[in-house]
């Protein structure tokens, strides 16, 4: 029998996506700084939280540039599956202006799709592929690991991280460190445009919930 025709039968009889109770990765709170071109143009905080199996996971960006200033914020909502992440829900705004609304099927969203990245990296420890749904429609990225112990500098010293990158679009490439103590928490993001560095996005504060 198929996978198709199995999943069909699943989805006939009404049996449910079996929720998983002790997700790997711990509820936080991280808040990071954003570089742009050698500017620092604002920060970002992001706050996961877990309860019976029901995630929140929220994103509140500010950002500052010259005299013009904004917020962005994010809101995924869903479950946590003996599979990964189960979005049931995602919300862009600017400000208190709704921009974007989704009811995820089958894939992740704009804000999930980090998590599900960690959390295959914990389960697997291998590369893999990430689809999600976004403003501008629906996405797919594949992730490599190029350095599973690189030693990045830090305030505290040199931390042993996981190095990942992707290919975001056009001729932009997206470097991660991660720390796995942390569940593979992103330290420093870079993103690169035609091989040179446009923006560096670093963690300032983290707290376990």
């Amino acid at each position: 029998m198929s996978v198709k025709p199995l999943l069909l039968t699943v989805a006939l009889l009404g049996i449910s996506t079996p929720l998983l109770a002790d997700f790997p990765i711990k509820p936080y709170r991280a808040t990071y700084n954003i570089n742009y071109k050698g500017r620092d143009i604002g920060t970002s905080t992001t706050q996961f939280n877990l309860k019976n199996s029901h995630y929140t996971l929220d994103s509140v960006s500010k950002f500052h540039v010259f005299l013009f200033n904004h917020s962005v914020t994010e809101k995924s909502r869903g479950i946590t599956t003996a599979n990964g992440l189960k979005p049931e829900s995602y919300q862009l705004m600017q400000g208190h202006r709704v921009l974007y609304e989704a009811k995820p099927t089958d894939q992740e969203d704009n804000l999930s799709q980090q998590l599900a990245m960690r959390y295959n990296l914990i389960t697997k420890d291998a590369p893999g592929s990430l689809s999600f749904t976004t403003k501008n429609g629906n996405k797919t990225i594949h992730y490599f690991i190029a350095d599973k112990n690189y030693p990045l500098n830090t305030r505290l010293g040199k931390i042993p991280t996981t190095e990942i990158y992707y290919q975001d679009k056009d001729n932009t490439v997206v470097k991660q460190w991660l720390d796995k103590n942390k569940d593979y928490l992103p330290l420093v993001t870079r993103i690169y445009k035609d091989n040179k560095l446009i923006s560096t996005i670093q963690l300032t504060h983290y707290q376990m919930d």
